[in-house]
């Protein structure tokens, strides 16, 4: 083990002062009501922005109409989010707007934001109807990934109420909000508003705070729906959901969880509402099954008022009456696809066949057609996995991105799905990047709780663990060296994975020397916990893993390796080292045969490689915890840096004023950056075009050598 030392120097002071880039709004009108903002991320780095003729940059502008925009840092859509707010009176009898394409020009590239607060008659209701692709409830800790997102909150008098988080493509088609609703719609960068929305319309009186029709599809189906607030508890008011069942269907209503205070007067209850009759049900009792038709669900709160109200999860799973009527499937035109449905639970009354032959599991293939009959089957009777291949044999063949998506299903197929894998093969020569929808992951272990719907297993095609993941979290981006297979599954038994949705985006790059490399953008005060791969076993021999983190400025890392389980090498040595980014100098190293420490500091972005050896006997792992926190030896240094750039000011400022004096002459301008959202942004005073990231080669890590990628390190002694 050894802790380098070298000379350093300390530079009292670098002030580069620089104007960012600027950005033209145009000649944009906006819509009556409407306004539109522009507000910096709470957590982002250091930026503002101003208009040209202010001096005085702030974090946040309201009422953006038809001026440019400067700001202080060079990728201020890294930072900020645009939010446009369109206030709609609705008073009237009558009323209804579509709300279609938005002209989010020029802020593609920024978040956007897209609220519509809107007013009815007390009493009425405003109805935002989605006749075209319908909605999908999902929790906002799931979010939709490359997607809209969809939140509709009620505005009472004494609060506002989250109704739900939507994601498009569902079975949703209408939600009705008392007297007063808003809805809003996150846009991410680079997704154009080109399609029409939603539209917006008074509805009849209604009198409960939210009301919400559902649309079943033909088939067998399985929709979940939350109350609102869920996982809390929701304030007054009583809920109601509306479902319209396809003829020849029945309906099944499951609690998965439910949370009902103890009222001490009326109770919450359930009450649901046919043709021809009614039921009242508590929360705990079992619910219909296998009801024929419409019907109509309402969600009694608590009315003690000393008491918050209740919460509830819950599915509803329609299927096809018994029918003779033929399924077939045809995978004749998806390459590498094949679907595995099981019965899983051989007690029950659910029948497959395939071929008029009773089967108890059945195996789609690509290429072929199969004819099969599903009778008295529900969802809690079947099991469907999926398993897709993507190759790519020439690396100039392959696409730059390829979506790891749920295939869509035909709708005589069961829609709910447990499991599905990807396994991907990249040509001779080629590796695999893969980027997380959900924006980031992190790692599992046992023990731990993924708050998301689902978790993503990724491992080499013999099964080896390169690590279970769940959504969001530090990890930005995963790079392979091998062939690999992702399998994603529900958290729960209850939970299960809706067709169409988005995982990652895979593409196919140059080996990398490394076998695996993990990118982490940990954020402050949050342990980011991460392992060697197969963990809880060891790494494979002669293998390598690197994790790149990206610091925040004025931070450092507490790097704390909980367990190191080191081997016995017949060849070579395992190793642990610590470099600083865009420096060769290692400011940890460990071998297997020398003493290990609990914490290692370190001021900056850095890289933690770990390297296995020919193991001859117990494994190489390695379990770490990292913490980003404020670097408290930076405090003075910034304090110091804003006082010199004070009394800087104070003499630019008289230095200026004694110019203006002694030549009347124009101001002078200095040069300015521009901000390009189509292109690179270029500093000023330099007229060479900059270098991208790959003239640069800044993204090259030399110092993760091929000695290393093997860990037989000289001088190590």
């Amino acid at each position: 083990m050894r802790f380098p030392t070298s000379g350093c120097t300390l530079h009292l002071l670098q002030v580069l002062l620089t104007i960012g880039p600027f950005i033209t709004v145009g000649q944009r009108v906006t819509n009556q009501g409407e306004v539109i903002s522009i507000v910096k991320n709470a957590k982002g780095p250091a930026c503002s922005v101003y208009l040209p003729n202010s001096a005085k940059s702030v974090e946040s502008l309201n009422n953006i109409t038809s001026e440019n925009l400067n700001f202080t840092c060079p990728n201020p859509q890294d930072v900020f989010v645009v939010k446009t707010t369109t206030v709609i009176d609705c008073t009237a009898e009558t009323y209804r707007m579509d709300v279609g394409k938005m002209d989010s020009l020029p802020f593609l590239k920024f978040n956007r934001t897209f609220t519509w607060e809107v007013t009815a008659l007390p009493g009425r209701a405003v109805r935002l109807g989605f006749p075209l692709a319908g909605l999908r409830q999902v929790l906002p800790s799931i979010g939709c990934p490359e997607q809209n997102v969809y939140t509709i909150t009620a505005r009472q008098a004494t609060r506002d109420t989250a109704v739900g988080t939507f994601c498009p493509n569902g079975p949703v088609s209408g939600i009705l909000v008392l007297s007063k609703g808003m809805v809003t719609v996150e846009v991410p960068s680079q997704v154009k508003m080109d399609l029409p929305l939603f539209n917006i319309s008074v509805g009849p009186d209604i009198k409960t705070l939210a009301q919400f029709e559902v649309a079943i599809p033909r088939g067998l189906t399985v929709s979940e729906f939350f109350s609102p607030e869920y996982p809390a508890r929701f304030p007054d008011g009583d809920l109601m959901w509306s479902f319209n069942v396809p003829p020849k269907h029945y309906a099944t209503v499951q609690f998965v969880s439910s949370d009902s205070p103890g009222c001490s007067g009326q109770r919450a209850t359930v009450e649901f509402q046919y043709k021809n009759f009614s039921l009242v049900k508590n929360l705990a009792d079992t619910q219909p099954a296998k009801a024929h038709g419409n019907f109509s669900m309402y969600l009694r709160n608590c009315k003690d008022r000393n008491f918050p109200g209740n919460s509830l999860a819950f599915k509803v799973s329609v299927i096809p009456a018994e029918t003779k009527g033929l399924c077939s499937v045809s995978l004749a035109k998806e390459a590498g696809l094949s679907i595995h449905i099981k019965k899983t639970n051989p007690k029950s009354g659910c029948v497959i066949k395939k071929d008029s032959v009773v089967v108890a599991e059945v195996t789609l293939s690509a290429g072929k057609v199969t004819n099969l009959n599903f009778q008295d089957c529900t969802y809690e009777d079947l099991s469907l996995m999926i398993n897709q291949t993507i190759v790519c044999r020439q690396l100039w063949e392959c696409p730059s991105s390829i979506p790891l998506t749920v295939p869509p299903l035909q709708p005589c197929l069961p829609q709910l799905i447990s499991s599905v894998t990807w396994h991907l093969q990249a040509p001779a020569g080629g590796g695999l990047e893969l980027l997380p929808a959900t924006g980031s992951l992190q790692q599992m272990f046992p023990g731990f709780n993924c708050n998301g719907s689902f978790t993503l297993l990724v491992t080499e095609r013999d099964g080896f663990s390169v690590g279970h993941f769940c959504p969001l979290g530090p990890i930005r981006r995963i790079q392979t060296f091998n062939n690999i297979s992702i399998t994603a599954m529900p958290t729960t038994d209850n939970l299960l994975i809706p067709s169409q949705q988005s995982f990652f985006s895979v593409s196919f790059q140059r080996k990398i020397k490394e076998n695996y490399i993990f990118f982490v953008s940990p954020q402050e005060g949050v342990p980011t916990l991460l392992a060697t791969p197969g963990w809880p076993d060891g790494m494979r021999t002669y293998t390598t893993a690197s994790w790149i983190f990206s610091l925040a400025k004025g931070f450092l890392a507490s790097v704390n390796f909980v367990t190191v389980s080191q081997p016995k090498c017949e060849d070579g040595h395992t190793g642990i080292t610590v470099k600083m980014q865009g420096s060769h100098e290692e400011v940890y190293s460990q071998r297997e045969d020398e003493d290990s420490v609990s914490e290692v500091l370190v001021p900056n972005s850095f890289y933690l490689n770990v390297s296995n050896c020919l193991v001859e006997r117990e494994n190489f792992r390695m379990f770490s915890k990292i913490v980003m926190k404020q670097n408290a030896s930076s405090l003075p240094v910034i304090l110091g840096l804003a006082g010199v750039m004070l009394v800087l000011a104070v003499v630019v400022l008289l230095a200026i004023c004694c110019m203006i004096r002694k030549r009347q002459k124009q101001d002078s301008c200095h040069p300015v950056s521009v901000y390009n959202p189509n292109g690179n942004f270029m500093a000023p005073g330099h007229p060479q075009n900059p270098k991208t990231r790959a003239d640069s080669e800044s993204h090259i890590y030399a110092y993760i050598d091929d000695t290393q990628s093997r860990f037989k390190p000289q001088g190590l002694e």
